[in-house]
């Protein structure tokens, strides 16, 4: 499994492809508009923030799993556009569970197991610039953690491929 062979749709419509972004490290988080953990997104733009010019990428990816999504996409780019100013990708709405999820998470389950699949909101997976899921995180592990932030900086500074 490869973070790279995979690709999503922007909330715009445009093609967002991974590959395209090789040799960088990927933190993806599935979001939600209406969950109990959508304050997360300032964090994760400040996480960003400091951590892009040094090659992190992120990728949030509204789910239309956990009945905490009920926005459609121009809704949602509305929302984060008022709400959490950002200029990390958003993806279109996509499961991440159960039979109709995207290929990346149905890949992850081949690779791991079913206990990497998210339970709720804003689980954190991280990528490493070869494109290997490295480390993921509940959805109760703030952007801004210690520890996380550790893994991620772990892996900026990383030159191995």
């Amino acid at each position: 499994m490869n973070l790279f062979n995979h690709h999503f749709l922007a909330l715009d419509g445009n093609r967002i492809y991974l590959d395209r972004h090789r040799n960088m490290p990927f933190l993806i988080v599935n979001i939600a508009t209406e969950s109990r953990f959508t304050p997360q997104l300032s964090r994760l733009q400040s996480l960003y923030a400091l951590n892009r010019d040094a090659g992190l990428r992120v990728l949030t990816i509204p789910c239309t799993d956990f009945d905490e999504e009920p926005r459609n996409e121009d809704e949602i780019a509305e929302f984060l556009r008022e709400n959490y100013p950002h200029n990390f990708f958003v993806t279109q709405r996509y499961a991440v569970t159960g039979r109709d999820m995207h290929p990346l998470f149905r890949d992850m389950v081949q690779e791991r197991s079913a206990a990497v699949l998210p339970r709720e909101s804003f689980t954190k997976y991280l990528f490493d610039r070869r494109g290997d899921l490295v480390e993921h995180w509940s959805p109760t592990v703030l952007p801004d953690d210690p520890g996380l932030v550790n893994t991620i900086q772990q892996h900026l500074t990383s030159r191995r491929l």
